[in-house]
């Protein structure tokens, strides 16, 4: 996979700037796509259309990733959880995600909720990338009570205590080191491109990203203010 070599912090606002571009030009051919597949008069889109439709996603995931890899350090913060998994007075709708709480919301972590958030947007992308059959994905919030993997990012143990940010993911063996070979055509490097700026964003926000393989799932695990990672 060539290196990608990530912006500096001056360069951050342009690659921001190039991101937030390639989105709403991929906004405005989604909207224009979805219009044709109505105008087909309950026909099956045709093969062009269905292209089309792939191409969009494909340039929303990569903006996606472009805005993960211009992110600078973040400074983290003794926070409420809920402000990590949406913006505060945001609708819930506004993230590609639901979330199912199983700890308080306001339970505190030392996280910077920005990064986190725009991790977990990302993630919730490279979930939608694998997954054809669900629209919305879950991200199920609760306390760490069992030891974890080291994290997939940096390798590191995983401090005890704290918040785990569960999300379903398919075919989760093919990001592990040594997985099967991926299908180019099922998007198999923009995957491992989505799933590092996600690490790279979980750390930038103080916390570590886990592949559980035997659960076909990965988590964001957030410090209890009295155990920052480091």
């Amino acid at each position: 996979m060539p290196v990608i070599r990530i912006p500096l912090s001056g360069e951050s606002a342009l690659a921001q700037n190039v991101a937030h571009m390639l989105n709403n030009i991929a906004v405005s051919l989604f909207g224009f796509t979805e219009l044709a597949a109505e105008n087909a008069s309950g026909r099956p889109p045709p093969t062009a259309l269905a292209e089309l439709r792939l191409g969009v996603a494909r340039v929303m995931q990569l903006a996606s990733v472009l805005e993960s890899l211009a992110a600078v350090d973040g400074t983290s913060t003794t926070v409420a959880v809920a402000d990590c998994v949406a913006s505060p007075g945001a609708a819930g709708a506004s993230e590609p995600f639901d979330v199912q709480w199983h700890c308080e919301p306001s339970t505190v972590v030392e996280a910077d909720p920005d990064r986190i958030r725009l991790a977990l947007r990302t993630l919730a992308q490279l979930c939608a990338l694998r997954s054809t059959s669900i629209e919305r994905h879950i991200v199920a919030v609760d306390r760490v009570e069992r030891a974890l993997p080291r994290c997939s990012h940096c390798g590191r143990d995983i401090p005890d205590g704290g918040l785990r940010l569960t999300m379903a993911l398919d075919r989760i063996g093919e990001l592990m080191p040594g997985g099967a070979r991926k299908s180019r055509r099922r998007g198999g490097g923009l995957a491992d491109l989505m799933f590092a700026a996600s690490g790279r964003l979980t750390h930038l926000g103080g916390g570590h990203l886990v592949l559980v393989t035997a659960e076909s799932s990965v988590l964001v695990v957030l410090p209890d203010p009295s155990a920052a990672i480091g």
